[in-house]
């Protein structure tokens, strides 16, 4: 027979005082299975006629009365008496005591214990039910188009083969090539036939739309299979402001009954593919919390289409996916080479000094002995570093920041203090404290959480670093902010994605392969690779290396005036949307300030404006010359489709090269130890993968022409060239005169094909 644990409760926090749980169990035949419930109680002790059984909480719970109530029967059903339970709330602010006794009534709590058995296993049964139907929609799955195009076949094969034999695959897939169908409909068969998740994440919301257009065209509604987008927690909550205190909100109040007894989760599900809005919407119309329906539906869902975040980020994760063993899994990372620079963002916690100061004398304000803990923890903390900072003052040459690794039995205690707080804080703050009055930052507005837990967790986070290997961080330490810096984020990335039964990682900037493979930790023995030609005619596309300027920091401003000269010339050849990636704003404002005035439209990417209004100009422009100019790495270069007249040009003005800094030094240092390739590692490669993102954005079709002009001397250069993709290298043309390869590009086209108004195949393939 089949033993499955069933468990009571999970506890929120830890007791108080150093008392461990003790575990309650017993075991339950229902519809020939035996069924393991278990839960946890604080104290046994013998009464007149049985025993005594108490629970420790420090906040008053709906849920605990019935909660002991469970443990004492299940105690009964093991061969003890019970006469009574206790429970005993002991005040996290003055450690003051209450005791209630819940007057355990045997015969009614055997009931209902009775009553949840059978509910779960109708569930179980619900569950092997969809599980049948999921496998054959496994079996009769189809390609969803009526066609594969030039090389998709080769990938959808080697993709599913990896997948079959539990595999890494790291794929460079040439823009237009159709990888997310290719990854997902062999990824979707195995996961439908052999009872899997299938995790696609990505850095990109574009990205995750184009996922879901193309599941819709597999998971049709009611076909028993669903996916599902896990959208941000902080863009579906509707309580703007308001930091997310489960047992406060009304949309969590009573939430799993509520959610079941709605038939929200089934309504889903029966659309077959639902994305983040849609579930918000119906969820904030059953006024139930739209991120904890999303949690529920994922439990539920085949396909998981989310960022980075909920699979790779410490704080974030998906807990009751990763926290225990995920080797059934399949994971999709799409846009891959995105993935090591936010990973490390992930590993490199920042603390503001002066918020810290500022969360101390809060909760000073605030009074209590939970929050004066907190004030002198966070106190002790400013004060450490601020005696650290004078310390290395007096021993270094030079201004702060210094690097200097933190004192390990220092943070190793402090963190230890700190997750004891952060537990009773959270139960203090769920349950309806009163909490400290201190402004929101710019973190606890992104994470949702009170400023304080935030301040405090950020706070952990700092000292838990100190037990991963030194070499992989370093530590900054100035006057007013100090931060730890990870280098290098591959064992961590590492950990996760082998514990998947197979992971593919992909992208059309994935190469150097090799230097992504390291990156991304998939460089083991169980890693493959996989770098395809474009499949598109190449008589179609011209890539030229514009050798005559000169895009380094020192000669910048001198070759301002020449790339003007060079664009303005280009985009006169020809009347159409042409598209100028730069550095940095404040370059392209010199480059553009040079262009004539009014000869035609140019458009500029604003910070933080969204990218539609420029993209349905271009998209609705087919008669004049209208050139957009952006940055490299931004809303413009990535993840964007141009496709046909939507842009005929693209200038790429320099190798994207990461700004020099302190913070990049010391990666360059790192990966000089490490490698001997630190100039490589933390400049070239990551700044040339901005920019083949950015050359990219054109010929997304076979029926798609345009040309891609990097302009730099350096791209002439073997250290640049061999960086780039195997068939941009192999018809690279570096010129000084690269307007007259672009007349002949024309020319040729024009000869070939009269008739340049251009249309694309269909972008989810």
């Amino acid at each position: 027979m089949d033993v499955t644990e069933v468990e009571v409760e999970e506890l929120v926090g830890s007791p108080p005082g150093e008392r461990p749980p003790i575990e309650v169990a017993a075991e339950y035949e229902t519809a020939g299975e035996t069924v393991r419930v278990s839960g946890r109680v604080h104290l046994i002790h013998a009464g007149t006629s049985g025993a005594v059984v108490e629970r420790i909480r420090t906040a008053r719970l709906a849920s605990d009365r019935e909660e002991l109530a469970f443990c004492c029967s299940l105690l009964e059903s093991s061969g003890t008496p019970v006469e009574r339970g206790i429970l005993l709330y002991t005040s996290l602010l003055d450690g003051s005591a209450d005791e209630i006794d819940i007057g355990y009534d045997a015969a009614a709590v055997s009931t209902e214990l009775s009553a949840r058995l059978a509910e779960w296993q109708r569930a179980r049964e619900l569950e092997r039910d969809r599980i049948a139907v999921a496998a054959r929609r496994g079996e009769q799955l189809e390609f969803p188009f009526a066609e594969t195009r030039r090389g998709q076949q080769l990938l959808v094969d080697d993709l599913d083969d990896a997948a079959g034999a539990g595999l890494t695959l790291l794929c460079a897939a040439p823009t237009g090539t159709g990888k997310t169908v290719a990854a997902l409909y062999p990824l979707l068969r195995r996961a439908l036939r052999e009872n899997r998740k299938l995790f696609f994440v990505t850095a990109k919301t574009s990205q995750q739309a184009l996922a879901l257009e193309t599941l819709r065209r597999m998971i049709p509604p009611a076909s028993g299979v669903c996916a599902m987008q896990l959208a941000a927690k902080g863009r579906s909550c509707p309580l703007d402001g308001v930091q997310c205190r489960r047992l406060r909100c009304s949309y969590m109040r009573r939430f799993r009954a509520r959610l079941d007894a709605s038939g929200l989760l089934d309504e889903l599900a029966a659309r077959g593919v639902v994305d983040g809005a849609q579930i918000t919407q119906r969820a904030l119309a059953e006024k139930l919390c739209p991120f904890e329906v999303s949690l529920a539906l994922a439990e539920r869902a085949t396909v998981i289409v989310a960022d980075f975040n909920y699979v790779f980020d410490p704080r974030v994760y998906l807990r009751r996916f990763f926290d225990k063993p995920y080797d059934r899994h399949l994971l999709i990372i799409d846009e891959a080479h995105n993935l090591p620079a936010r990973a490390a963002g992930y590993y490199s916690p920042e603390l503001v000094l002066s918020q810290l100061t500022a969360g101390a004398a809060a909760c000073r304000a605030h009074g209590g002995g939970l929050f004066l803990e907190m004030a002198d923890l966070l106190e002790d903390f400013v004060a450490h570093s601020e005696a650290h900072l004078l310390t290395l003052e007096q021993e270094r040459d030079g201004p702060p920041p210094y690097v200097e690794a933190p004192d390990r039995e220092y943070v190793e205690q402090l963190e230890l203090r700190i997750r004891d707080l952060l537990a009773e804080f959270a139960v203090y703050a769920a349950t309806g404290g009163r909490l400290p009055t201190m402004p929101a930052t710019r973190a606890s507005r992104q994470s949702r959480q009170d400023p304080l837990y935030e301040l405090l967790t950020t706070l952990g986070d700092f000292c838990h670093t100190a037990e991963y290997d030194p070499t992989l961080f370093a530590t900054l330490w100035s006057p007013k902010i100090v931060r730890t810096l990870c280098l290098d984020p591959a064992a961590f990335l590492r950990e996760r994605i082998e514990g998947f039964h197979s992971a593919i990682c992909m992208s059309a900037t994935l190469v150097p392969i090799t230097f992504f493979g390291r990156a991304l930790g998939a460089d083991g023995p169980r890693s493959l690779t996989l770098e395809l030609p474009s499949p598109f005619p190449r008589e179609r596309r011209r890539f030229i290396a514009a050798t005559s300027v000169d895009t380094t920091y020192r000669r910048r401003s001198e070759s301002a005036e020449e790339i003007a000269r060079i664009i303005d010339e280009t985009v006169r050849l020809r009347p159409g949307n042409y598209l100028a990636f730069f550095s940095s704003f404040a370059y392209r404002d010199e480059v553009v300030a040079k262009l004539p005035k009014g000869a035609y439209e140019v458009m500029l990417q604003l910070p933080g404006i969204p990218a539609d209004a420029a993209l349905a100009r271009l998209r609705a422009n087919r008669d004049a010359t209208l050139l957009l100019c952006g940055v490299q790495g931004g809303v413009f270069s990535e993840g964007v489709d141009y496709p046909g007249h939507m842009a005929i040009g693209v200038f790429v003005i320099g190798p994207g090269l990461p700004a020099v800094s302190m913070e990049q030094e010391l990666i360059r240092e790192y990966y000089d130890r490490e490698l001997g390739a630190g100039f490589e590692y933390a400049y070239v490669l990551p700044g040339l993968s901005r920019a083949v993102q950015a050359g990219g954005r054109a010929v997304r079709s076979a029926t798609d022409r345009a040309f891609v002009m990097l302009l730099c001397r350096r791209f002439g250069q073997k250290l640049y060239r061999d960086a780039l993709p195997g068939y941009w290298r192999d018809e690279m043309v570096a010129t000084g005169e690269p307007v007259a390869v672009v007349r002949e590009f024309w020319r040729q086209q024009d000869d070939d094909e009269p008739d340049h108004d251009t249309r694309r195949s269909d972008p989810s393939q």
